[in-house]
C-alpha cells in the first residue's frame, strides 16, 4: 500500500488526512545567467513536454524553456516518509513517477490523480514510465529473483486518465532489469538485462497492437549487465549501448554497426544521446571516457578521459546538450577521481569546465543545466541559482516542462521560476 499517499491497493484517491503534497519555501541562492552560445540548437531535438526519460527519443534532456529567476519549491511529495520516487516524465499537464509499489499520476501542482499497484497475484515493479497519446507505457519486472532463474516481464500499456489496464505484452525474454522506456514513431523499445549474467535484449513494441516487432540480443562478453539503460532513437536508427555501441535499423532490427571503441566491456550503464549525425556515450565501470561516434559508420570522432587511464573507476550519466556542450554526471568509485558534472566541447571533446558535488543525470536548455539543486550557466559552469542543503531533494534525472523542474528520488519535487531573467523582468 503507498502509505505516503493515503492510498489503497489498486487505483485510489488520497485518504483523509493526508495532504499528499508539501508546500515549502525554498529561498535558493541566485546569479547572473550567462546567455552566451555559439552553437545553434537546429539539429538537437528539444522537447516542450517530458513524456519520457530525457525528455524525447533521441535522449538530449534538452527543454524548450525553464526556471531562470524568482526560483522556489513549489510542492514536494514524500519528505517525511520512506518512499522513494523514480525518474519522473511529464505529459499533457501531469506527472507519472514510479514508486516501490506501483506507478503514481499527479497533476503539475501537486494533486493527486490516481495510483496503480503493481503487485497483483505476482510481486512485480515498474520501470520508469514513457507516455504517448492517451498512454502511458511502463515494463513489468519480477521484484525479487533468483539469478539462476528466469522470470515473466510484461510491457504494460495504461490509461493515462485514470491509470487502467489497456493492454499488455509478454516480454518472455528472461530479463529482469528494466530501467526506462524509449517511445518513437508508433514503437516502444524496452531494452532489458539479465542480473549477475552475460547480456540482454532490446525490444520493440508496435504501440497501436501491442505486439512485438522485432527483438536483437546483445552479448555481455563476460561481463555482468547489472543494470539496463535506455535506447535512443533518431532519424530511423536505435542505438544501445551494452557490451558495446550498437546502431540498428528501427523498422527491421538489423544491426548497422557496432563501434569499435577501447571501452568494450564498459558499456551496460551507459545511455547513448543522438545529435545530428553524431551520438555522445560515457563508457563507465573499466574506464571513465566519453565518445562522440558518427552515426553514419560508426567510427569515432574523438574520445576523451578526463582523469586519465583507470580500472573501475566509475560510471557516467546519462547527457545533456547545453548549447556548444554536452553535459554529463560523473560518479566514481575509486580513490582519486572527481565526482560532478564535466561539460565537453560538441566539436572537439574537450573538457570546458567542471564542477564537483553531487552527481545528478542533468537535464539542460540551451544556456542552463539543471542537476537537481542547483541550475548552472552552460557557458562557465558557474551557479545560476541553488538551494541549501536545509530543503530535502533527490537525485534523480529531472524532468523540465515551462516554468518547473520535476526531481525524484527521497522526495518528489517541483521547483518553478520565471522563464526569463530578473534583469529582463524588471527592464520590462
Amino acid at each position: 500500500m503507498l502509505k505516503s499517499l493515503g492510498v489503497a491497493a489498486g487505483v485510489g484517491a488520497i485518504g483523509a488526512g493526508h495532504a499528499g503534497a508539501r508546500m515549502l519555501d525554498g529561498a535558493p541562492k541566485s546569479t547572473d545567467v550567462s546567455t552566451e552560445s555559439s552553437l545553434a540548437l537546429d539539429d538537437v531535438a528539444v522537447s516542450e513536454e517530458w513524456p519520457q526519460v530525457q525528455g524525447n527519443a533521441a535522449k538530449t534532456g534538452v527543454a524548450s524553456s525553464g526556471p531562470r529567476s524568482n526560483v522556489g519549491v513549489a510542492w514536494q511529495l514524500g519528505v517525511d516518509d520512506d518512499q522513494t520516487y523514480g525518474d519522473p516524465v511529464v505529459a499533457n499537464g501531469a506527472v507519472y513517477v514510479t514508486v516501490e509499489e506501483g506507478l503514481v499520476s499527479l497533476t503539475t501542482e501537486g494533486e493527486f490523480r490516481w495510483f496503480v499497484d503493481a503487485a497483483g497475484d505476482e510481486e512485480f515493479r515498474y520501470s520508469a514510465p514513457a507516455v504517448d497519446g492517451d498512454t502511458v507505457y511502463v515494463a513489468a519486472k519480477a521484484a525479487e529473483t533468483d539469478c539462476n532463474e528466469k522470470t515473466g516481464s510484461a510491457l504494460v500499456a495504461l490509461d493515462v486518465e485514470d491509470g487502467t489496464e489497456q493492454g499488455r505484452t509478454p516480454l518472455d525474454d528472461g530479463n529482469d532489469s528494466y530501467q526506462s522506456l524509449t517511445v518513437d514513431d508508433g514503437m516502444v523499445y524496452a531494452f532489458g538485462t539479465e542480473t549477475m549474467t552475460d547480456g540482454g535484449t532490446l525490444l520493440a513494441v508496435d504501440t497501436a497492437s501491442g505486439e512485438e516487432q522485432w527483438r536483437f540480443g546483445v552479448d555481455g562478453s563476460g561481463i555482468a549487465s547489472l543494470n539496463s539503460s535506455p535506447a535512443a532513437v533518431s532519424d530511423g536508427a536505435v542505438y544501445i549501448a551494452s557490451d558495446r555501441l550498437y546502431a540498428l535499423d528501427a523498422e527491421t532490427g538489423e544491426e548497422q554497426w557496432v563501434a569499435e571503441t577501447s571501452a568494450l566491456k564498459s558499456m551496460q550503464e551507459a545511455t547513448p544521446t543522438v545529435v545530428g549525425d553524431t551520438v555522445y556515450v560515457g563508457a563507465g565501470r573499466y574506464e571513465d571516457t566519453v565518445y562522440a561516434v558518427d552515426t553514419e559508420d560508426g567510427s569515432i570522432r574523438w574520445e576523451n578521459q578526463p582523469d586519465g587511464p583507470g580500472y573501475g573507476v566509475g560510471y557516467w550519466t546519462s547527457a545533456a546538450v547545453a548549447g556548444d556542450y554536452v553535459v554529463f554526471g560523473f560518479q566514481p568509485v575509486e580513490e582519486g577521481r572527481t565526482r560532478g558534472h564535466y561539460a565537453f566541447d560538441r566539436e572537439d571533446g574537450s573538457v570546458a569546465w567542471n564542477v564537483t558535488g553531487t552527481v545528478v543525470a542533468p537535464a539542460a536548455t540551451e544556456d542552463l543545466v539543471y542537476t537537481g539543486r542547483k541550475a548552472l550557466n552552460a557557458a562557465d559552469g558557474s551557479v545560476a541559482w541553488e538551494f541549501g542543503d536545509d530543503v530535502p531533494f533527490g537525485t534523480t534525472a529531472p524532468a523540465v516542462v515551462d516554468d518547473t523542474v520535476y526531481v525524484g528520488g527521497a522526495s518528489l519535487t517541483a521547483i518553478t521560476g520565471d522563464t526569463e531573467d530578473a534583469e529582463a523582468d524588471e527592464t520590462a
